[in-house]
């Protein structure tokens, strides 16, 4: 599993209470709100380099609700040394060919 490099994207003061509301919770929901440009992209990607490190997961899915957006995030995660598939759009329906379900009889 690949190494990521240690987090060091500065955090504004609402962004790291957000975080340590999150890390505090017992919910696997945590919505974040906040105006255009505040910064919940950067919020979201220090969770998900959380996540990535910790090996709590292998890969996580980032849905984006327009492809313009997803540009955005890509070039965001470049930043802080995540790599997002920026070729997937929202016109393919999987990144990757699914395998034969296999069917019980």
């Amino acid at each position: 599993m690949k190494t990521l490099p240690a987090w060091t994207a500065p955090l504004r003061d609402w962004q790291r209470r957000a975080l340590e509301a999150l890390c505090a919770t017992q919910s696997n929901d945590f919505p974040v709100m906040a105006t255009p440009a505040a910064g919940k992209t950067r919020v979201a990607l220090s969770v998900a380099h959380q996540y990535l490190s910790q090996h709590a997961t292998a890969r996580l899915l980032i849905v984006y609700p327009t492809n313009h957006l997803r540009g955005q995030w890509s070039e965001a995660a470049d930043k802080v040394s995540l790599q997002l598939d920026s070729v997937l759009t929202n016109d393919q329906a999987v990144d990757a060919p699914l395998p034969p379900l296999a069917c019980s009889s």
